[in-house]
Order: structure tokens, then C-alpha cells, then sequence
């Protein structure tokens, strides 16, 4: 399983090396000077960074420095993200981080340029391991309008019902116009390790047009976590600072059932 934040950095016309950036206001993290901590170990699965003329970033923590701040390259060098997406595979061989040290990021821009860059970091337990059977994708829509400059929740209303059962979900595509990243909250509050809260995320595409990414789909990143037919989870989306945000951001799920037919009491 695995948890996403997101960082913000809006800048002014200037050019400028390393500056930090702010975690975005969000429930599931423990926010030390604008930064997050995770009370337990856990490892780096992905990074993306965002930003109209970003051209690197790095990740900075105590356990990192001795050795190096590892730098985030390549940037997406866009004001939402292309087609093209520049994401950082740890989950490839992914890096340890020490529980309660603040997770730093640090932007470099080279340009005069005013704008906001974003940072999305995904940790995790590296475990990749999700459930076996036949998997389906499950379209769903939402009524709500994501608030610019912070994470936004809203309910899914599925284009189907569910046989009831509980399923897990092992892919996630969130198509939501001037969105960064999207994330599920699952309901009852799924626990990895010690951590508080698992809310697992995306990057989020821009339309049905939109190439999708198949990092975050078929179970490649793992389980996200699962759900009962009658409370299915609900989605968090990332529109950042200075953007315009559009209605009704539409989701899908895919997803492997665990349990069909009603629990024996």
C-alpha cells in the first residue's frame, strides 16, 4: 500500500536554485515546518514535479544528505501535465526514508517567470503483491468542483452497480481538467504500518483524450486498497494555485473482486 502528498512553490518573475517547497494542507500527514513525517520507515515509490519553466528538483531529508539529495529529473516542464509524463520510477528500486524526519523538496527554475510548481511524492511499503482473478474497470462520476490550491474530496456515483461483495482496487485514472494529482479516501481509514491514513494517488490526466499512464493501472503500483459494493471510496483531486478548476472530475477503477455474495453472519 502506499500514501500520496503534494508540495506547492509559487514564485514570483525570478529565477531561483533550491527553493523549498510547502506541503499542501492535508489530514493524513503529521505537517512539521511545512513539511511531511511519516512515523514509520518507508520507501520512496514515485516523484513527480510540475512547473512552467522547473528544470530539476531534489528530495531532502537527514537520512539522504550524508550521501546526496537525490535529485528529481526529468521535470514536466508544463503548467499541468503533458501527455508526455516525466515521472521518477523508484518503485523501480525504491529509497528508504527514517521515520520522523521532515521530507524536504527543493525547486530550481532558471527562468523570470512567475508561476506555481508542484511536487508529488508517493511512499510506501514497497509491497506490490495484489489480489488474483479477473480484473474489470469501473467507470465512475463525481458532483463537485475541485477548490484550487488544495486537495478536494467529493463522492463516486459508479456507472453500474456492484454485485455485492468487496473488491480491491488495483489501478486508478482520475481525468480531471487543471488537475496535478488525484488520490482515493477509503472508507474506515486503511492502516500500512503504523501510518495514520492511506491515500493513494495519481497523476491525473487531463481528458479521455489524454494518454494514460500505465504506472498507475493493471496493478502495476499494487493494491491501493479495498471496499465494500455499498461504500466505495472517494477521490481527492489537486488543482493547483493560479489554475481554473473544472466540474465533475470522472474516475476509473480497476478493479479484481476479493468476495462476491453477501458475508456469512
Amino acid at each position: 500500500m502506499f500514501l500520496t502528498v503534494a508540495y506547492q512553490a509559487t514564485s514570483g518573475a525570478a529565477a531561483f536554485t533550491d527553493q523549498d517547497m510547502t506541503l499542501v494542507s492535508d489530514p493524513s500527514v503529521t505537517n512539521l515546518n511545512n513539511h511531511p513525517i511519516f512515523p514509520v520507515p518507508v520507501w520512496i515509490q514515485w516523484a513527480y514535479v510540475l512547473g512552467l519553466t522547473t528544470t530539476r528538483a531534489r528530495i531532502s531529508a537527514p537520512r539522504l544528505r550524508p550521501i546526496t539529495r537525490p535529485v528529481v529529473q526529468p521535470v514536466d516542464s508544463s503548467a499541468t501535465p503533458s501527455e508526455a509524463y516525466r515521472l521518477v520510477e523508484y518503485f523501480r528500486h525504491p529509497v528508504a526514508l527514517n521515520p520522523v524526519e521532515e521530507i524536504q523538496f527543493l525547486v530550481t527554475k532558471t527562468s523570470a517567470v512567475a508561476e506555481t510548481d508542484v511536487a508529488v511524492l508517493t511512499v510506501g511499503d514497497s509491497q506490490r503483491n495484489v489480489p488474483q482473478g479477473d480484473m474489470y474497470t469501473l467507470r465512475c462520476t463525481t458532483a463537485y468542483t475541485p477548490t484550487v490550491g488544495s486537495w478536494t474530496s467529493g463522492a463516486l456515483t459508479a456507472d453500474d452497480t456492484l454485485q455485492v461483495g468487496r473488491y480491491s482496487i488495483i489501478g486508478l485514472r482520475v481525468n480531471s481538467l487543471a488537475a496535478v494529482a488525484a488520490r482515493l479516501i477509503f472508507p474506515g481509514a486503511p492502516i500500512m504500518g503504523g501510518l495514520p491514513q492511506i491515500r493513494p494517488g495519481v497523476i491525473a490526466t487531463q481528458s479521455n483524450a489524454t494518454e494514460g499512464y500505465w504506472q498507475f493501472r493493471y496493478g502495476v503500483m499494487g493494491e491501493f486498497g479495498q471496499f465494500e459494493s455499498f461504500a466505495l471510496p472517494q477521490v481527492e483531486v489537486l488543482v493547483p494555485t493560479g489554475q481554473v478548476a473544472a466540474a465533475n472530475p470522472e474516475v476509473f477503477l480497476d478493479i479484481v473482486p476479493v468476495r462476491v455474495g453477501a458475508r456469512a453472519q
